[in-house]
């Protein structure tokens, strides 16, 4: 009887023992999850980034399989019926494109949360989608959460394709922005974005597959066609007279400006139907030379270099 007692005394005492164990067990449990779900919390928004890039290239791959896998089939075709074929098909991948660039665009909505992650989705958008719409949107979260991102010159510089969406991101962010220098860099940087659309407004201007496919590049680049290199040469003066002094790696606005604006100047002179502009130099035998000693003969000049 006495062992009896003494065994269950000995097992009351385990039991709040073993209880304790227990539910210390359950609290390091408990924190254990906390800890657990504000890391998976923190890296959410990056994962569904990974994802979602991973997603858009493999739908792209795939895209790009059978459109060669088509092109091979319809190898003795009517061209212009393979072209058709080829656009339908680059259209509907498109569109399961634009499904993941959504979900992407949805990631750099977590600004206040992870202002990291948001700002590396929003670049992707840029420099990947080709949704004048996206970027648009993209802009306005840019403008949200990322208006003192030292960055935001090379961001903007990432927009793929040339459209009026572009550069009225350029233009808000210019107007948004407190800061003069970046001001000045974004001024820049908006310039050499018209200059390049106009530098491809003749190529592309009257493509039928491009006004199909990018009717919002098509459009944007007949704008920009009829903007005359006179137009161009103020806006660079202007911006010149304003942001001048403003640094962009070991040179300047003003040292920049004055190099494109010459660049325009001798472009002007080199067209067909003009006197070419003089040229002295070295020949291959280190003979000085001026292209003018050649005038009224036939002449090939072919410029190199090794840098």
């Amino acid at each position: 009887m006495r062992k009896y007692l003494v065994l269950l005394f000995g097992v009351h005492l385990l039991l709040p023992l073993t209880a304790f164990a227990q539910e210390d067990s359950t609290t390091k449990d408990r924190d254990s999850d906390v800890q657990v779900e504000e890391k998976q919390e923190a890296t959410t928004h990056a994962d569904k980034l990974a994802e979602s890039k991973k997603q858009f290239a493999d739908l792209n791959r795939k895209m790009m399989e059978k459109s060669r896998a088509m092109q091979a089939e319809m190898a003795g075709a009517d061209q212009e019926e393979m072209m058709e074929a080829v656009m339908q098909l680059q259209k509907d991948g498109q569109a399961e494109l634009a499904v993941v660039s959504g979900d992407i665009l949805s990631v750099a909505k977590c600004g206040d949360e992870d202002s990291e992650t948001s700002l590396e989705a929003i670049k992707w958008i840029l420099s990947n989608s080709s949704e004048a719409e996206l970027h648009k949107s993209a802009g306005q979260l840019l403008i949200e959460y990322h208006m003192k991102n030292e960055e935001l010159p090379e961001v903007l510089s990432l927009i793929r394709l040339p459209t009026q969406a572009g550069q009225d991101l350029f233009e808000a962010v210019i107007e948004k922005s407190q800061d003069r220098n970046l001001r000045g860099k974004l001024s820049m940087g908006l310039l050499d974005y018209i200059a390049q659309a106009m530098q491809m407004a003749p190529a592309l201007e009257g493509n039928e597959q491009i006004a199909k496919m990018y009717p919002d590049v098509a459009s944007y680049l007949t704008s920009v066609s009829n903007m005359n290199e006179e137009a161009m040469l103020e806006k660079m003066k202007k911006l010149s007279e304003d942001y001048g002094d403003v640094e962009i790696g070991e040179s300047n606005i003003g040292e920049m400006v004055a190099r494109k604006i010459k660049a325009i100047e001798v472009r002007s002179r080199v067209k067909v139907g003009k006197v070419a502009p003089e040229i002295e130099g070295p020949d291959i035998d280190g003979e000085n030379f001026k292209l003018s000693d050649y005038r009224g003969k036939v002449v090939m000049l072919d410029f190199w270099g090794d840098w």
